[in-house]
């Protein structure tokens, strides 16, 4: 097979040089200025991202793993408290609960769009046990597509749960227009490197309407403290510093036309691949409004041997996510399964993720459309839409 191009999976050097005199001139701003913690950079961030999700209150922390376990914690989450979410994901969310002593309940997926599926939320809760434990709900809205707010907000209601949003890949996506992150109690943002909206280090982001709740989250971020040397709660240090706010400050400019360029990609993509068979979740067009692909996925079969196979044309890949937590050793004894997860186990083992990125160039995603349907046409690799 000859390549076509060299393509990896992300590059994020070329971000950087697209914008790299705006970012510089920001670091050195910061490191000129004397202030690294907790100054002008990190409040106009805040501000800047609450408008930009549409939220009254944002809350700049750590990073995406503290936002989680600073909002259970500030909305009084802990022991005996369970908190239902979904295994086919990294192990953030995860750790965030058991840090704030939660116990994780894992709740299976629509097979069609790989996020929480409400439908098998509303029968776990059915049980009366069940309903008893239950506090919280958190949703991740995978891959850059809101989860179903709509029927989750409605069960939420029915049982008296909080919302707690992770829409750490899903920076500006839109349910009926409305940003994710703002549907619930409390939304949180990983703004880790690869995100959509990515910081040069570690750093994340809380938004919330309740004032109350923002004061806590803000003397939780730091020790506790309601002012210098007060501590009113047990709190940790989980501060977002000044250079990873100005960066940020920097990057939200150009979110929107990134996001934009994403869906620009994905539509090539999905324009390719229309007549090959391939199983690309919640393609459907009902499906893609608001979406804002932090990746591009498809389900394949006999994956290790496709990515090998795109490999030697020249394109990278991933895989997001290969082991559901419910098989990771260290959650295995402390995770509560709602069913058997099949469509999530199905998920992970057929899952792959394709280059997209804003960078991109059209020969890239040229090239990539071409390197697989090369393939596609040469063998039945596609999985049926089902788990």
């Amino acid at each position: 097979m000859k390549p076509f191009h060299q393509i990896p999976f992300l590059d994020l050097s070329l971000q950087f040089q697209s914008i790299q005199d705006e970012l510089e001139n920001a670091a050195l701003r910061v490191l000129r200025s004397g202030q690294y913690i907790m100054g002008q950079e990190v409040n106009a961030f805040e501000k800047n991202f609450a408008a930009f999700v549409g939220s009254q209150y944002a809350v700049g922390v750590a990073s995406g793993t503290d936002a989680i376990f600073l909002a259970l914690k500030a909305l009084g989450i802990g022991p005996g408290d369970d908190v239902l979410t979904v295994a086919n994901v990294s192990a953030p969310t995860v750790c965030a609960i058991l840090a704030a002593q939660a116990r994780p309940v894992l709740i299976d997926i629509d097979p069609e769009t790989f996020n929480m599926d409400p439908n098998c939320l509303s029968e776990y809760l059915k049980n009366s046990e069940s309903r008893r434990t239950a506090r919280a709900i958190i949703p991740i809205h995978l891959y850059g597509r809101a989860a179903d707010m709509i029927s989750i907000k409605s069960i939420a209601r029915e049982y008296q749960l909080a919302i707690l949003e992770d829409a750490s890949q899903a920076h500006g996506a839109t349910v009926n227009g409305i940003k994710v992150g703002t549907m619930g109690d409390i939304g949180c943002f990983s703004l880790y490197p690869t995100k959509n909206l990515g910081a040069c280090g570690d750093a994340g982001v809380i938004v919330a309407e309740n004032q109350l709740t923002v004061a806590k989250l803000k003397m939780l971020r730091n020790y506790g403290e309601k002012d210098r040397y007060d501590n009113y709660l047990v709190g940790v240090n989980s501060r977002l510093d000044e250079i990873q706010a100005a960066l940020l400050n920097v990057k939200l400019k150009y979110l929107d036309h990134w996001t934009q360029r994403r869906r620009e990609i994905a539509s090539q993509y999905n324009q390719a691949f229309l007549n090959l068979g391939l199983n690309v979740p919640g393609e459907s067009q009902e499906n893609l409004e608001g979406h804002v692909y932090h990746l591009y996925v498809m389900n394949v079969e006999n994956r290790n041997q496709f990515r090998e196979d795109l490999l030697q044309l020249g394109i990278g890949t991933a895989i997001h996510y290969p082991k559901p937590i419910h098989h990771q050793d260290s959650f295995r004894n402390v995770c509560l399964q709602a069913n058997e997860l099949e469509a999530t186990q199905w998920a992970c083992r057929t899952i792959l993720s394709l280059p997209l990125y804003p960078e991109m160039s059209e020969s890239d995603v040229d090239s990539v459309c071409k390197s697989i349907d090369q393939l596609v046409r040469g063998r039945r690799w596609t999985l049926p839409n089902t788990a």
